[in-house]
């Protein structure tokens, strides 16, 4: 199983990939992706952003030849600006899932701290710091700050892996019926 996680934001989505065989997890590569847009309009900047998601996570997936993808269900508070950016990149994000018929699971934020950290309550602190107990290598406490591990890809890490061990995954047509042809 290869999974691709994504941990959405409103101009940040942290990303990982995690391979699972077994109960044995690798995380080979991961990042954040940052939606840039010189529009000024609001629904034009929207528009512009939605693309760069949809571009840039079919790629991904086509690279590593994903086999389920997991997401972090976004908050249901913050601006209304703020919200709409987030929801409107995780729909286009939802959609590529349908189309190419990819299992998928929804992970919210309570269940991905409670399941990763032992903690519902965890900060990104103690997230980082469960990755870094499971992948060791992900310690980079001696690097510059600038230079450190993105909280985001922390975030996503945990969703993927929690995604993986609660191996609950669903497919469009289970969810709304018959895909159209």
């Amino acid at each position: 199983m290869i999974v691709l996680a994504v941990d959405p934001g409103v101009t940040n989505l942290g990303w990982a990939i995690l391979s699972s065989v077994r109960k044995f997890t690798v995380v080979f590569d991961y990042g954040v992706f940052t939606c840039k847009s010189e529009e000024k309009a609001f629904n034009n900047k929207m528009d512009e952003e939605n693309y760069q998601v949809l571009e840039h996570f079919t790629k991904l997936m086509n690279r590593y030849e994903a086999s389920h993808v997991a997401w972090e269900l976004p908050p249901g508070f913050g601006g209304m600006g703020q919200q709409s950016r987030i929801i409107s990149n995780m729909t286009v994000l939802k959609t590529l899932v349908w189309q190419v018929g990819l299992p998928f699971s929804s992970v919210s934020p309570i269940t991905m701290k409670k399941k990763f950290t032992g903690s519902a309550k965890a900060e990104k602190s103690e997230i980082r710091d469960e990755v870094i107990r499971r992948w060791p290598h992900f310690d980079d406490s001696n690097k510059p700050k600038r230079e450190r591990t993105a909280p985001d890809i922390f975030d996503s890490i945990g969703i993927g892996a929690v995604a993986i061990e609660m191996n609950e995954w669903r497919k469009w047509s289970s969810v709304r019926g018959p895909r159209v042809k």
